[in-house]
């Protein structure tokens, strides 16, 4: 979480979890073919999904809080194979993916996470992260695949 992220009011919450509904929605129609989303209202949770080339489809998931709104997508699994040179490249590509960073979360799979004071969310803060999303995954997911599941996964830079 960033630190001294100030506290939004529900009102304020609540316009800005509208907001990025609408946000979504234009741009599941502008790119109809490559998003679709869905909405959690009770967890205050999006989950927009987004096809790729390397991946197929990325989820991911815009939680907006009181505080920060936070932005999460599955990675990878965690490696079968050369498990500390995946982690290794995963941590060195780090330093180029602001403002996510990859973490171990669940079943120790790898994701993408970053966060934002909600406060700061508007629509070109939402592309940026959602761009972001995209282009990271795309950036380093067959590489880290590579390595982590040589004997069932090969990368060709044509794919």
């Amino acid at each position: 979480m960033p630190l001294g992220a100030p506290l939004v009011t529900l009102s304020r919450r609540s316009e800005i979890f509208v907001l990025i509904g609408e946000c979504l929605a234009v741009l599941a129609v502008k790119h109809l073919s490559w998003i679709r989303f869905d909405e959690d209202p009770e967890a205050w949770s999006f989950y927009a999904r987004i096809s790729t080339a390397s991946k197929r489809v990325i989820t991911l998931r815009v939680t907006v809080g009181e505080r920060t709104t936070e932005f999460e997508t599955y990675f990878m699994p965690h490696p079968e194979e050369n498990v500390a040179e995946t982690l290794e490249y995963l941590l060195r590509c780090g330093v180029k993916t602001y403002p996510y960073h990859f973490v171990i979360g669940v079943e120790d799979a790898v994701y993408l996470r970053s966060a934002i004071d909600t406060s700061l969310i508007d629509e070109v803060v939402l592309d940026l992260y959602l761009g972001a999303a995209v282009h990271y995954s795309e950036s380093y997911f067959p590489v880290a695949m590579s390595i982590g599941f040589p004997s069932r996964y090969r990368y060709s830079p044509n794919q």
